[in-house]
């Protein structure tokens, strides 16, 4: 513009914005485009810059339909003697510039929002393991943001914690390297933090890389939760059960006990046949839990004999046949002194059924194939494979050649293919052996 606020130059992209020609603007003034109000607040500016100031201004106009915010800087123009002339404006429509800053001032808002309501610390960790933000819950343990910032978590972590961090850290790490990695995958860990009184807490920590647009990792994102009382009380109730677990074992180990000290003869033989009926479970794949009272219902599995009278436990000669339906009562028996337990397995029904024969041969109901429990086919096996490998007062140990030739005879017949396929594969080629 000149001294009189005429324009003398305008490039394109202002004759676009006016909605017309370069040459249809120069000569004109601003009264001659804007409103008055508007064109009055131009002339002020433009009498600061002619008398020599640098005015920076935001301009909000209207052309044509549009509102258009600006960012404008004037300067005063001089001539060789340093008179000034005229002045030179650049403008930049900063509308949408405008519009993203909002957008982003609300969005930091929100996220200071819920970094300040949130009880989790949210934090991130650079790739030297040293933290970069902390949201304002890190108070909850006692630190100020800015005594962490650019601290090594090593501050807060106890040397064990900390070291299982580093094998984490490293583990990603070659994670990496592979090609189809998981690029959304998280870590958790439940660990340790001292607080800045060095109390500790116990914390459930999730850890997930922050990547850029290669989608290379270029930091840790991470939250922690205090689970300190649910955790205690967790650990408290695994005490309970593991005390639970040792008075059932014991109240076991003590039936058995009085099995055995009625037939001395037999001393052990539960035991044995718990290890071997577990062996096959172990080989047959089932889970830890049946593995578990499949071992419970073996040691207990001759309870019954409890009410035999022991000069037919002990007796040196072959039973009678009288004798014999004595015996067969036992497994009814201990499914009577085992029912009124309450197990949360099915204990008593597998000892009923440890000497149930697929084809019908079995006591003391006569059950038949699928109708008998996959433990007391098991345990039948084991059963039988343990007896007839130790001493009887009425007869020396037949040995492992006899015992499990005879359980091959009854495959698929008597016994499961699979569970006998398993016990002869278990001595034959594992080497398995009864402890002493």
């Amino acid at each position: 513009k000149d001294k009189s606020s005429k324009y003398i130059l305008v490039n394109k992209c202002t004759a676009k914005l006016f909605g017309t020609e370069c040459d249809k603007i120069t000569g004109k003034g601003d009264y001659d485009f804007f409103p008055a109000e508007i064109a009055e607040q131009i002339a002020t500016e433009d009498k600061k810059v002619l008398q020599g100031e640098i005015v920076e201004s935001f301009p909000i106009k209207k052309i044509g339909n549009k509102i258009i915010k600006f960012h404008t800087i004037k300067v005063p123009l001089h001539d060789e003697k340093g008179n000034i002339w005229g002045l030179c404006g650049i403008a930049r429509d900063i509308t949408e510039h405008e519009k993203l800053q909002e957008k982003l001032r609300k969005s930091e808002e929100r996220l200071i929002l819920i970094t300040e309501n949130v009880t989790d610390i949210i934090f991130l960790l650079d790739l030297e393991l040293k933290f970069t933000f902390l949201s304002p819950s890190v108070q909850l343990m006692g630190y100020k943001i800015r005594e962490l910032l650019g601290v090594s978590v090593e501050k807060i972590l106890a040397t064990e914690e900390y070291n299982e961090v580093l094998k984490i850290f490293k583990e990603e790490i070659e994670i990496e390297k592979h090609l189809n990695k998981d690029l959304n995958r998280i870590r958790t860990l439940i660990t340790q933090l001292k607080r800045k009184d060095n109390s500790k807490i116990w914390m459930e920590v999730k850890l997930k890389f922050l990547r850029d647009k290669a989608k290379t990792p270029m930091g840790i994102l991470g939250v922690a939760r205090d689970i300190t009382d649910s955790y205690v009380a967790h650990q408290e109730l695994k005490k309970s059960y593991e005390q639970i677990d040792q008075v059932l074992h014991g109240t076991v180990a003590a039936l058995a006990s009085v099995v055995e000290k009625r037939d001395p003869y037999t001393a052990g033989h539960q035991r044995r046949v718990s290890e071997l009926a577990c062996a096959i479970a172990e080989e047959m794949n089932l889970s830890r839990d049946i593995i578990d009272y499949l071992r419970i219902a073996a040691s207990l599995h001759d309870v019954g004999k409890i009410y035999v009278p022991a000069e037919i436990l002990a007796k040196p000669t072959r039973l009678t046949p009288a004798e014999f339906e004595i015996i067969k009562t036992h497994p009814h028996v201990g499914f009577e002194i085992l029912r009124p337990v309450d197990f949360p397995w099915p204990i008593p029904e597998i000892v009923l059924q440890h000497h149930e024969k697929m084809d019908g041969s079995g006591y003391p109901i006569g059950l038949t194939g699928d109708k008998i429990m996959l433990e007391a086919k098991i345990l039948c096996v084991a059963d039988i494979v343990e007896a007839m490998i130790s001493h009887r007062p009425y007869r020396e140990a037949l040995g492992l050649d006899q015992a499990l030739g005879d359980i091959n005879k009854g495959r698929g017949i008597k016994f499961d293919e699979r569970i006998v396929d398993i016990c002869t594969n278990l001595f034959k080629e594992k080497g398995f052996k009864f402890s002493k």
